[in-house]
């Protein structure tokens, strides 16, 4: 896919709507590890002239002063009216210009002799195309300067900076070994002063806090609802993948024991986020469920929302999700409606 436009014949600067004499098609090609390139096709039909005509191609840009300079891209041969060409630029320098891609105004075919021109505009349509200064169009910097003059005074100042850095870093580091042999010194006097009692009195770091799945439960800010008609599970809260995840992140410091996502060494490398039934139940529902179990205060219910039925059934045992309780929220109204649920 690309842009499209149609060439028109200029007369004493004016265009010539009344038919097009060809037209300019160009497409952006980038990529991984691929410059970033605009290649353009012309095909021109109509353009007359004596014999055969060597015609160049110009990407009009924007000058100081309101003028229009023209970039040259390539060459069309045209014969009886008719020519094709094609060709590829570097979007940021066009033909080494210093003009990026995004500062072309439009497409101009011109003769070597400027007997006629056939162009089109997409920006600055009332753009003045009889005046246009041919050749290299640098870009102009703030300072009046080309982008290649720029450049260059650029590179001058950065070699005399260099210089000025290597002849300061010299002065410096003199000054600096001075002072570096002097502090050496001072240290290690001052280390040799250092006592038995001192050393003891520097305090041990404290381990980490470890808390148990029971103390991360309560530190979790989620949202109770009132999920089931029994007391089997309470305190049953609704939280995300994240909140659940530092459940599980406390349970791994915990004993092994056989669960939901199976032995210890499961544990130590599970993500929740990368087991897929209880992911599904989540951005289907947008919730998970966790509760206290009755008859076991060590314990978590975790539930993962869903609808009772075969093929639901098969998924959730694939992740020892086994039992099936159902739910009496009125938010959900399905009377299949309930959670696929494991205690950890």
């Amino acid at each position: 896919m690309g842009d499209l436009f149609y060439l028109h014949e200029y007369i004493a600067g004016q265009p010539d709507m009344s038919h097009s004499c060809g037209f300019v098609k160009f497409c952006r090609q980038t990529g991984w590890m691929m410059s970033k390139n605009v290649n353009i096709s012309i095909n021109v039909r109509g353009l007359y002239s004596h014999g055969t005509a060597k015609d160049g191609v110009y990407a009009l840009v924007p000058e100081e002063n309101g003028l229009t300079g023209a970039v040259r891209l390539c060459d069309v041969s045209i014969v009886n009216g008719f020519g094709k060409t094609e060709c590829q630029v570097v979007a940021e320098n066009i033909s080494g210009s210093g003009f990026d891609w995004n500062d072309v105004m439009g497409i101009a075919i011109v003769p070597d002799s400027r007997a006629s021109t056939a162009a089109v505009l997409w920006k600055n349509e009332n753009a003045d195309i009889n005046d246009m200064r041919y050749g290299a169009a640098k870009r102009r910097t703030s300072t009046g300067h080309t982008s290649e003059e720029a450049d260059k005074a650029e590179d001058t100042v950065k070699a005399a900076d260099e210089v000025e850095d290597t002849v300061k870093d010299t002065d410096e580091n003199r000054v600096e070994v001075t002072v570096n042999e002097a502090d050496a010194t001072a240290e290690k006097e001052e280390k040799a002063v250092v006592s038995a009692e001192e050393i003891s009195l520097v305090p041990l770091q404290s381990k980490p806090e470890i808390l148990t799945v029971s103390e991360t439960f309560e530190k979790i800010d989620g949202n109770f609802v009132d999920a089931f008609d029994d007391d089997d599970f309470y305190d049953c809260m609704e939280v995300t993948p994240e909140q659940l995840q530092q459940i599980f992140d406390a349970r791994r410091q915990q004993p092994e024991i056989d669960g939901a996502f199976g032995t210890m060494q499961e544990k130590n490398t599970l993500q929740v986020a990368e087991n897929s039934f209880l992911m599904h139940g989540y951005f289907t529902f947008r919730h998970l469920l966790v509760a206290r179990v009755h008859n076991d205060p060590d314990a978590l219910f975790v539930g993962v929302p869903g609808v009772y039925n075969n093929k639901e059934r098969f998924m959730a045992s694939m992740f020892n999700f086994n039992n099936f309780k159902r739910s009496h929220r009125s938010d959900c109204r399905n009377p299949y409606f309930g959670y696929w649920y494991q205690t950890i």
